[in-house]
């Protein structure tokens, strides 16, 4: 899925990339800017946690994705 940067034109199929653009081009992080992670899975987030644990599990579900969105 892609995401918007909600600053500029940036877009990214990667989180890490979409995070980048905010980080370094915008100077603040997904959570001061009122962004939450949904994975697909019905998990919420701030932060990549949930991402990084489902990772190293046995029974990873490879439709474990993560979406933003703005709260």
């Amino acid at each position: 899925m892609e995401m918007e940067c909600p600053e500029c034109e940036y877009r990214s199929n990667s989180l890490h990339g979409w995070e980048a653009n905010l980080r370094n081009v915008h100077s603040t992080t997904p959570i001061l800017a009122g962004f939450a992670f949904l994975c697909e899975c019905g998990h919420e987030c701030y932060l990549r946690e949930h991402g990084l644990k489902i990772k190293f599990l046995s029974d990873y579900n490879a439709s474990c994705k993560f979406h933003c969105y703005q709260q």
